[in-house]
């Protein structure tokens, strides 16, 4: 599945996603804390940038 064709990510999703990482971030391993700071990165750049969508996505 091309994920590159999300688009616009509504900011109370991303608003959620952050929060359930926030949640849970401190659980995660290594690998997986540093995917979790990439995602919120990525959520608070821009809501319209496709990027977004794609890393989200992909993340869940």
């Amino acid at each position: 599945m091309n994920t590159k064709n999300v688009g616009h990510v509504p900011t109370f999703f991303c608003t959620y996603v952050i929060n359930e990482l926030e949640a849970h971030c401190f659980e995660f391993i290594v690998s997986e804390e540093v995917k979790c700071f990439t995602v919120m990165h990525q959520c608070m750049l821009s809501d319209d940038d496709v990027s977004n969508g794609t890393v989200v996505g992909n993340k869940l």
